[in-house]
């Protein structure tokens, strides 16, 4: 079998030597050039009709493409910036919140004190008063008393001392009587 194969390499190498390698390969220079000219032909109808056209619109959706994402980063950006803002807005309004009850809380404070020390105040006022008219109703009615008393006296004494005195003196012994009761 090896020889087989020495023997069939070396009638290859003899009919190398004596034609063209166009010849040897079959190549038809007519039809290889007709082939070339026609491969040329499609080559640049595929070029200007499918290729550019379809370069072009490749471009474009790339560009569309990058455009949305750039759009979609914009909007990924804003939308983060606006959450940091509603935080710190919220963050701000707790803490004004804070302020604004702690503040009532303290004027709700305030204001009770405020009320219960006028409310005292207003009390002290209506018991004062009370004793003033209590001592003044006192007065009033042990005036009335000493009054009632020295009439009645005078009257007893008129019984008992059938002779008036005459009434200057009958004054100073009820007087006298009376300053003696009341110590």
């Amino acid at each position: 079998m090896m020889i087989h194969l020495i023997n069939i390499a070396q009638a290859a190498e003899e009919a190398n030597h004596n034609q063209s390698l166009t010849q040897v390969l079959g190549i038809d220079w007519k039809l290889f050039l007709a082939q070339l000219i026609n491969f040329g032909l499609v080559l640049f109808v595929l070029w200007k009709w499918v290729y550019k056209p379809l370069v072009k619109t490749l471009n474009e959706r790339s560009k569309k493409i990058e455009k949305g994402l750039k759009e979609a980063k914009e909007i990924e950006e804003r939308l983060m910036a606006t959450k940091e803002q509603q935080e710190e807005l919220l963050t701000e309004a707790r803490t004004e919140a804070a302020v604004i009850l702690e503040r009532a809380e303290k004027e709700a404070g305030e204001n009770k004190s405020k009320m219960i020390q006028e409310a005292e105040e207003r009390i002290n006022k209506q018991l004062e008063m009370a004793r003033q008219r209590l001592a003044e109703d006192k007065d009033k009615i042990a005036k009335e008393i000493k009054t009632e008393v020295a009439e009645l006296v005078g009257q007893a004494l008129q019984k008992i001392i059938p002779e008036q005195l005459g009434e200057k003196a009958d004054k100073k012994i009820i007087k006298r009587i009376l300053d003696q009761n009341e110590s």
